[in-house]
Protein backbone atom coordinates (compact mmCIF):
# COMPACT_ATOMS: atom_id res chain seq x y z
CA UNK A 1 0.00 0.00 0.00
CA UNK A 2 3.06 2.33 0.37
CA UNK A 3 5.32 0.91 -2.22
CA UNK A 4 5.54 4.37 -4.54
CA UNK A 5 5.61 8.21 -3.73
CA UNK A 6 2.08 8.60 -4.76
CA UNK A 7 0.89 6.17 -2.42
CA UNK A 8 3.17 7.74 0.40
CA UNK A 9 1.82 11.24 -0.60
CA UNK A 10 -1.93 9.99 -0.71
CA UNK A 11 -1.97 8.62 2.58
CA UNK A 12 -0.20 11.60 3.87
CA UNK A 13 -2.59 14.23 2.52
CA UNK A 14 -5.44 11.80 3.40
CA UNK A 15 -4.77 12.07 6.51
CA UNK A 16 -3.51 16.24 6.60
CA UNK A 17 -6.49 16.98 4.83
CA UNK A 18 -8.88 14.58 7.48
CA UNK A 19 -7.16 16.42 10.32
CA UNK A 20 -7.81 19.64 9.28
CA UNK A 21 -11.60 19.43 8.04
CA UNK A 22 -12.19 17.77 11.44
CA UNK A 23 -10.04 20.75 13.56
CA UNK A 24 -11.58 23.48 11.26
CA UNK A 25 -14.46 21.86 9.07
CA UNK A 26 -18.32 22.67 9.62
CA UNK A 27 -20.44 19.38 9.44
CA UNK A 28 -20.80 18.55 5.74
CA UNK A 29 -16.65 18.52 5.97
CA UNK A 30 -16.17 16.45 8.57
CA UNK A 31 -18.59 14.43 7.55
CA UNK A 32 -17.10 14.15 4.03
CA UNK A 33 -13.41 13.64 5.29
CA UNK A 34 -14.43 10.40 7.74
CA UNK A 35 -16.05 9.47 5.05
CA UNK A 36 -13.45 9.42 2.43
CA UNK A 37 -11.18 8.14 5.06
CA UNK A 38 -13.12 5.36 5.55
CA UNK A 39 -13.36 4.86 1.80
CA UNK A 40 -9.65 5.19 1.76
CA UNK A 41 -9.13 2.76 4.03
CA UNK A 42 -11.63 -0.09 2.52
CA UNK A 43 -10.24 0.19 -1.06
CA UNK A 44 -7.47 -2.35 -0.06
CA UNK A 45 -9.68 -4.66 1.78
CA UNK A 46 -12.28 -4.35 -1.25
CA UNK A 47 -8.93 -5.29 -4.01
CA UNK A 48 -8.50 -8.89 -2.00
CA UNK A 49 -12.47 -9.37 -3.12
CA UNK A 50 -11.91 -11.35 -6.38
CA UNK A 51 -13.97 -14.87 -5.41
CA UNK A 52 -15.66 -15.98 -8.21
CA UNK A 53 -15.53 -12.94 -10.47
CA UNK A 54 -12.00 -13.09 -10.45
CA UNK A 55 -9.93 -9.95 -10.72
CA UNK A 56 -13.09 -7.76 -11.78
CA UNK A 57 -14.63 -9.21 -8.35
CA UNK A 58 -11.68 -6.32 -6.86
CA UNK A 59 -12.71 -3.82 -9.17
CA UNK A 60 -16.52 -4.12 -7.94
CA UNK A 61 -15.91 -3.97 -4.37
CA UNK A 62 -14.21 -0.74 -5.13
CA UNK A 63 -16.56 0.67 -7.49
CA UNK A 64 -19.19 0.48 -4.88
CA UNK A 65 -17.07 2.22 -2.70
CA UNK A 66 -16.99 4.85 -4.67
CA UNK A 67 -20.71 4.88 -5.45
CA UNK A 68 -21.38 5.25 -1.64
CA UNK A 69 -19.61 8.24 -1.34
CA UNK A 70 -20.80 9.29 -4.61
CA UNK A 71 -24.35 9.03 -3.40
CA UNK A 72 -23.41 10.71 -0.02
CA UNK A 73 -21.97 13.39 -1.54
CA UNK A 74 -25.21 13.53 -3.61
CA UNK A 75 -27.29 13.78 -0.80
CA UNK A 76 -25.17 16.29 1.01
CA UNK A 77 -25.33 18.52 -2.44
CA UNK A 78 -28.63 18.32 -1.98
CA UNK A 79 -28.87 19.20 1.55
CA UNK A 80 -26.30 21.75 2.63
CA UNK A 81 -25.74 24.98 1.02
CA UNK A 82 -21.89 24.49 -0.15
CA UNK A 83 -20.08 25.47 -3.19
CA UNK A 84 -17.26 22.63 -2.85
CA UNK A 85 -19.91 19.68 -2.38
CA UNK A 86 -21.16 19.36 -6.24
CA UNK A 87 -17.09 19.93 -7.24
CA UNK A 88 -16.64 16.91 -5.04
CA UNK A 89 -19.71 15.07 -6.27
CA UNK A 90 -18.48 15.47 -9.81
CA UNK A 91 -14.89 14.42 -9.19
CA UNK A 92 -16.36 11.15 -7.47
CA UNK A 93 -18.70 10.85 -10.24
CA UNK A 94 -15.51 10.85 -12.79
CA UNK A 95 -13.42 8.46 -10.25
CA UNK A 96 -16.84 5.50 -10.79
CA UNK A 97 -17.03 6.41 -14.07
CA UNK A 98 -13.23 5.20 -14.64
CA UNK A 99 -14.13 2.22 -12.55
CA UNK A 100 -17.14 1.27 -15.21
CA UNK A 101 -14.92 1.85 -17.75
CA UNK A 102 -12.48 -0.48 -16.49
CA UNK A 103 -15.24 -2.85 -15.66
CA UNK A 104 -16.97 -2.64 -19.24
CA UNK A 105 -13.64 -2.92 -20.87
CA UNK A 106 -11.11 -4.66 -19.12
CA UNK A 107 -8.16 -4.81 -21.68
CA UNK A 108 -7.88 -0.64 -20.93
CA UNK A 109 -4.31 0.03 -19.53
CA UNK A 110 -3.87 -0.85 -16.02
CA UNK A 111 -1.42 2.36 -15.61
CA UNK A 112 -3.72 4.87 -16.90
CA UNK A 113 -6.84 3.50 -14.98
CA UNK A 114 -4.53 3.76 -11.75
CA UNK A 115 -3.17 6.94 -12.56
CA UNK A 116 -7.22 8.40 -13.01
CA UNK A 117 -7.95 7.00 -9.97
CA UNK A 118 -5.22 8.94 -8.46
CA UNK A 119 -5.19 12.37 -10.15
CA UNK A 120 -9.30 12.26 -9.37
CA UNK A 121 -8.24 11.27 -5.40
CA UNK A 122 -6.15 14.53 -5.47
CA UNK A 123 -8.83 16.58 -6.69
CA UNK A 124 -11.40 15.15 -3.96
CA UNK A 125 -8.90 16.04 -1.18
CA UNK A 126 -9.05 19.63 -3.14
CA UNK A 127 -12.16 20.22 -3.04
CA UNK A 128 -12.53 19.11 0.77
CA UNK A 129 -9.69 21.98 0.95
CA UNK A 130 -11.81 24.25 -0.87
CA UNK A 131 -14.42 23.76 1.51
CA UNK A 132 -12.61 24.27 4.15
CA UNK A 133 -11.53 27.49 3.04
CA UNK A 134 -15.25 28.31 2.11
CA UNK A 135 -16.24 27.32 5.76
CA UNK A 136 -13.99 30.41 6.67
CA UNK A 137 -15.45 32.54 4.99
CA UNK A 138 -18.49 31.41 5.91
CA UNK A 139 -17.64 32.01 9.69
CA UNK A 140 -15.81 35.59 8.80
CA UNK A 141 -19.51 36.65 7.49
CA UNK A 142 -21.93 35.07 10.05
CA UNK A 143 -23.00 32.17 8.50
CA UNK A 144 -24.19 29.56 9.42
CA UNK A 145 -21.50 26.75 9.43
Amino acid sequence: MFDTPVQIAGALLTVLVTAAALRFGGWPERIVALASLAAYLLSPAAQLLQGPLGPQGALWGVAVIDVALFSLLVHLTLTRPRLWLPLAAGVELATALAHLGRLLDPNLLPRGYVTSLWVFYFLFLGTIVFGLYEVRRRRRFGFAV
